[in-house]
């Protein structure tokens, strides 16, 4: 985009942008409040249900795409690097899993992935915290981004895209105070209770009867079914004033870099982050923190990373053209309804067996008091009508109704492409563990497509991770001892400079590869393409560190004593040179 210099023009430009990114905003809320409803409670109505189903299952689904107890990424340098170069980046990989693990990334990955199932994505927004000197990732609910294009799938392809959320008013009038504005505080838009509806909540229960007009802006008419059981929101109670704050990013086709404008409601732009990096470089004062901060603080107007920004897209269910994605909850919906109505009818017809309708005849005399209280324990009625009696209507259970609801069950794991092999349920068939297996791989390629689909998103939250640790973190990483047994170099994470590759290693982020990694991991060691520490490092198995450490011990120990026998003439060959190399005498 070609941003106009003209500061009428652009923050015409900008109120523009800002629009368009937000067009789909209302639409979209609306849908993802009906989605949470039935995530939390299996129904969109204000009636309690049985038993939520989605709940439960997407938890199983989530469990399968993603498990952060053994997700680990690889940290491999340049292709033909030398043997201390290629130390330096085991040791930093073993440091930077530690750091990320540490810093709870990865449980916060995981409940992204819960909320894309729910919604249909979810954004993650990485940043560096200068308080606990360490990664930070915040969840972004999907009605507080906006795109410019939602035909365009990738947000590294969005020509614009905005974080939107609220901000304290006292914030808001300090930030304007900062840059210069103000005068515009009289102008601020305040809200009270953003998360809330408009309407109170009897008023969104309302059955409508009649209205006065030909739609629902005349006057309405109509009853309220009132609910007196409390029920939880799981929404947080705001009341304190509140100002709608964007951080509005564009791709300035000039800088050939993103751009980022902060604005406020109604369309106050308080920062431009090109005219606010001219401004600190121009001052005296103005230099990094830290040494490594320097090669990282060239840029004209990108306040992250040249040509990086901080937001990760997780999406697990694509669809063609539409940014959002697929919500995997809508194909669970209509099975919830079903599950719904079925437990119900058993429910009532249960209800009616225990406590039947009873019809009395021929008595007479028999009051309505008499006939209520009849069939309690110990109740007995008399009459001396010979034809009085008491029927009562038991209903019948259809016999299919149990099948039908338990095929409910059966058709969510279709949904979700999951087969009973998957959840460790037997199976008919199955004569082995080998053939289990076969099932299992050959059943779980749905499944396994969707958590494939997740390994981008981690690695880019993995990568833009280690690059904040390159400008921020000052901590030294100690590598691995060299060869005469002595210490290694100390290093930080912006001494490694140049090319490196980062992966997910071994799909360890999913539980559906673990036999897979295992199995290749013994492959590996049986054909001595790997060692054992290799193996373990491959294996991830607890307590990883302290194996290798007592590995290398081991290992270090058995040298000399080799070197010992060597030194001492008692790995020579016999003089006769009968014998296999290495003979003792």
């Amino acid at each position: 985009m070609i941003i106009p210099d003209n500061p009428a023009r652009r923050a015409e430009f900008i109120q523009w942008v800002l629009d368009v990114c937000l067009n789909s905003k209302k639409d979209r809320k609306d849908l993802y409040d009906r989605r949470r409803q039935f995530w939390l409670y299996g129904t969109s109505a204000d009636n309690d249900i049985l038993y939520n189903r989605i709940e439960s299952h997407l938890d199983l689904v989530s469990s399968f795409l993603y498990s952060s107890d053994h997700a680990q990424f690889s940290l491999s340098a340049p292709l033909n690097s030398e043997d201390l170069e290629v130390k330096k980046y085991m040791a930093l990989e073993d440091s930077f899993n530690n750091d990320f693990r540490d810093a709870g990334l990865f449980d916060f990955f995981g409940d992204a992935i819960i909320g894309s199932l729910v919604y249909d994505s979810m954004i993650l927004k990485a940043g560096w915290s200068d308080v606990n000197d360490d990664v930070t990732c915040n969840p972004i609910m999907p009605w507080q981004f906006g795109v410019f294009s939602e035909e365009i799938t990738e947000l590294e392809s969005q020509p614009a895209f905005v974080h939107s959320y609220h901000i304290d008013y006292d914030n808001a009038c300090q930030r304007l105070a900062r840059a210069g504005l103000s005068e515009k505080i009289k102008d601020l838009a305040v809200v009270n209770t953003p998360f809330e509806s408009p309407f109170p909540e009897l008023i969104t229960r309302m059955i409508i009867a009649s209205t006065s007009g030909e739609n629902l802006s005349g006057q309405v008419t109509g009853n309220v079914n009132p609910s007196f059981v409390a029920r939880p929101s799981y929404h947080a109670k705001v009341d304190r004033p509140l100002v709608a704050f964007h951080e509005l990013t564009i791709w300035d086709d000039e800088c050939t870099d993103y751009r980022v404008f902060w604005v406020v409601d109604p369309g106050i732009i308080i920062a431009d982050s090109k005219r606010t990096i001219a401004a600190l470089k121009g001052s005296k004062g103005y230099a990094p923190q830290r040494e490594q901060q320097k090669a990282f603080y060239n840029t004209e107007c990108n306040p992250f990373f040249p040509r990086e920004h901080p937001y990760i897209l997780v999406r697990p269910y694509n669809i063609y053209e539409y940014f959002w994605g697929k919500a995997h909850i809508e194909s669970l919906i209509p099975l919830q309804e079903w599950s719904n109505t079925r437990l119900e009818q058993i429910h009532d017809i249960l209800d009616r067996q225990a406590y039947p309708p009873r019809v009395g005849s021929g008595f007479m005399g028999l009051s309505d008091e008499k006939m209520e209280a009849f069939g309690g324990a110990d109740s007995w009625v008399m009459d001396q009508l010979p034809q009085a009696q008491i029927k009562e209507l038991h209903p019948e259970m259809p016999p299919d109704i149990f099948a039908d609801y338990m095929s409910i069950g059966n058709l969510f794991i279709e949904a979700s492409g999951l087969t009973e092999v998957l959840q460790g349920k037997g199976t008919s068939g199955v004569r082995s563990k080998d053939h289990a297996k076969q099932l299992s791989s050959t059943g779980s390629g749905r499944i396994k497509k969707a958590a494939i689909r997740l390994e981008a998103p981690l690695v880019r939250l993995g990568d833009l991770a280690f690059k904040l640790n390159m400008r921020n973190n000052s901590t030294p990483v100690v590598p691995d001892p060299k060869e005469d047994g002595k210490p290694g170099d100390e290093f930080l994470y912006a001494n490694m400079a140049g090319e490196y590759s980062m992966r997910i290693s071994g799909h360890s982020h999913s539980p559906l590869f673990s036999d897979d990694s295992k199995e290749m991991a013994g492959a590996l060691f049986k054909s001595q393409a790997i060692d054992a520490e290799g193996l373990l490092r491959m294996l991830n198995p607890p307590n990883r560190d302290n194996l290798i450490h007592a590995l290398r011990a081991r290992q270090k120990k058995a040298a000399a004593a080799a070197a010992k026998r060597q030194a001492m003439g008692l790995d020579q060959p016999k003089p006769n040179g009968k014998g296999r190399p290495g003979a003792h005498a």
